[in-house]
């Protein structure tokens, strides 16, 4: 059984490391997509939520998914009376780095009180009510922060792990080979 890994490793770890690389490589990549949001970017919004909960995407092919968590406000900001008739109610998500939980929902946030809330694309990032910060922009961007150098430390590691796998098998090919 030994054996028949080490030749398997010898005929494909070069190939097997090459792929590691690609994932690595795609991981290292996708971790300079990840920003926080910009300030120029991030809008304010104060409202009482009627809904606070989870989220439900109702469109497309795509209908059914969970969305997380979110809050569901007013569309008093719709200036088209029939799309305010036609949608009476916004339903805004969390930002996923932010991780909020059912739980975190009942401790903080609840229906009928003024929040005050900073959105970057659709997305709540922070949220307070007229006492206290529930969520901060700092907590954010501490979350997010973490989120890009847990994707830098997974590149690192497979691409270390591609490394040791194209050494062995260089090391086992040459053996195999007679060269060593």
């Amino acid at each position: 059984m030994k054996r028949r890994a080490l030749t398997w490793l010898a005929a494909n770890g070069q190939g097997v490391s090459l792929a590691a690389l690609a994932v690595a490589g795609f991981l290292a990549f996708f971790q300079t997509s990840i920003v926080i949001a910009p300030a120029g970017e991030v809008r304010s919004l104060t409202a009482t939520p009627s809904y606070v909960g989870s989220l439900t995407l109702q469109k497309g092919n795509h209908t059914g998914t969970d969305a997380g968590f979110g809050l569901g406000v007013p569309n008093d900001r719709e200036s088209n009376d029939l799309l305010r008739k036609v949608r009476p109610t916004l339903y805004i998500p969390f930002h996923p780095d932010l991780k909020v939980t059912a739980g975190d929902l009942a401790r903080g946030i609840k229906p009928g009180f003024t929040y005050t809330m900073d959105l970057w694309q659709g997305q709540i990032i922070s949220i307070a009510d007229e006492n206290r910060s529930i969520i901060s922009r700092e907590e954010y961007g501490e979350r997010v922060a973490q989120r890009k150098t847990l994707f830098l430390y997974w590149a690192t590691a497979i691409a270390v792990i591609a490394a040791l796998v194209w050494t062995a098998a260089a090391i086992l090919n040459r053996r195999t080979r007679g060269e060593v």
